[in-house]
């Protein structure tokens, strides 16, 4: 049995109904990281200096700068979200963020196009164009590596509005880990308040870990990324797409 098919039978477990169910959920307060040599913020520094420093020459290396710390930039949030980016092109890195909502590269284009017209067509960018890099670059690496959120799923007649112990009678509780999703399908749980459960696990009916080989992997990133930037109608997106994909 697939981990698609394991998760849509937890669902129909639960009873819970694509046109019925909404997400309460919480961003993850933590930043997707990784370790490299040279950081994002560090070829940013570089390029603000040079920038600073004024001169044609500088500003060329600040444009080469303001695109190594967007490129790390995309390699930490792939990295951070189960991907190797060493295997993947750089257009489908691109690809892969626009998919779950957490960049738009029409924007980072410009920067790579200015970058291309210095480098292939050997045209000097002006003093704009490379403020206009260094800006977009800031902007990204500032709110680019923002984490995902964890949520819980329920159909809305459910839902217990500030109960912090179970949010839905019949609840899909999930968790974004290194590399990976925790599930947990909780059936029939009480109405009680935070503490009153002796045992959670006495109301759990299935639990699934969900790899990033996984086709739907994919669906819960987007829906994890538009929790942790509470934006509804993204999650609201994520939370249909999601279903489709599971059939």
């Amino acid at each position: 049995m697939t981990t698609s098919q394991e998760l849509k039978d937890l669902i129909r477990v639960l009873g819970l109904k694509k046109e019925e169910v909404v997400v309460d959920g919480e961003p993850s307060g933590r930043m997707l990281r990784h370790e490299f040599d040279v950081s994002p913020e560090e070829f940013l520094l570089q390029a603000e200096r040079d920038f600073e420093a004024g001169g044609n020459s500088r500003r060329l290396n600040s444009l080469t700068n303001s695109k190594r710390a967007i490129e790390a930039q995309v390699d930490e949030i792939v990295f951070g979200i189960g991907y190797d980016p060493r295997t993947i092109a750089v257009k489908r890195k691109w690809e892969l963020l626009k998919e779950i909502g957490f960049v738009t590269p029409r924007i980072l284009m410009r920067v790579n196009d200015t970058r291309n017209k210095l480098e292939h067509g050997y045209e000097s960018p002006s003093e704009a164009e490379v403020e206009d890099a260094l800006d977009l670059a800031t902007l990204f690496i500032e709110c680019g590596g923002r984490g995902v959120g964890s949520l819980s799923l329920g159909n809305l007649k459910e839902c217990r509005q500030g109960n912090p112990e179970f949010r839905f009678e019949n609840e899909l509780s999930v968790e974004f880990i290194d590399n990976g999703f925790r599930v947990w399908a909780f059936k029939s749980t009480p109405n009680a308040l935070f503490g009153q459960v002796a045992n959670r696990r006495e109301y759990l009916v299935g639990e699934l870990l969900i790899r990033p080989d996984v086709p739907i992997y994919k669906d819960l990133l987007r829906l994890g990324v538009a929790v942790d930037r509470e934006i509804k109608e993204k999650i609201d997106l994520a939370v249909r797409k999601l279903f489709d994909s599971i059939g």
